[in-house]
């Protein structure tokens, strides 16, 4: 297992990455590097967008040149959606769950940058129209927020939930965000 920290306008993420692909993307106030304010300070870094540090399984430092591929693809490509240069993910993941829990995350992966929709229409396109409840805890269940856009999936009747850092706030951010992009591009 291979660690990253990586400083994102909503806050620092851990992301791990097993030798399959990235497993998990959370929020911290403190890394294996350090406290937030002191890892910055420990790499002679200033806080700004991108990789800041990274562990092995044995909490030993990694320099970015020692990262998997993958994981060094994922802090790149993160770097790039939080500059509005990214709008889809080609990093490799490992996602456990149930079969359901896998078919809401894979149908989350075909929601276009910008867009959203509703638990409801979710639950139809994965062919269980009356499980908007349970497409929710699917997505509460997502361990790999960001790549996998569980943030694109509102209620009917307003935002609903996220149980992201920051909770829908950050999912407001990341809507907007988007959006927003959407709107320089053109689009």
């Amino acid at each position: 297992m291979q660690k990253a920290f990586f400083n994102s306008p909503i806050g620092m993420l851990e992301i791990q990455d097993d030798e399959i692909g990235i497993c998990s993307i959370d929020w911290v106030k403190s890394s294996a590097c350090g406290p937030n304010d002191e890892i910055f300070k420990k790499h002679d870094a200033e806080p700004k967008l991108g990789f800041v540090c990274a562990t092995d399984d044995k909490g030993r430092d990694l320099k970015l040149s020692d990262l998997r591929k993958n994981l060094a693809l994922c802090t790149d490509e993160l770097s790039a959606y939080f500059r509005g240069e990214l709008e889809s993910f080609s990093v490799k993941l490992s996602q456990n769950g149930t079969q359901f829990q896998k078919s809401v995350w894979s149908a989350l992966l075909e929601i276009p940058y910008g867009e959203v929709v509703t638990y409801g229409e979710l639950a139809a396109a994965i062919g269980r129209p009356r499980a908007s409840r349970a497409v929710g805890s699917a997505n509460g269940k997502n361990k790999i927020p960001i790549i996998v856009p569980c943030h694109r999936v509102v209620a009917a009747g307003g935002l609903g939930g996220y149980s992201g850092a920051g909770g829908v706030a950050t999912k407001a951010w990341l809507l907007n965000f988007e959006r927003e992009n959407l709107a320089k591009l053109g689009k």
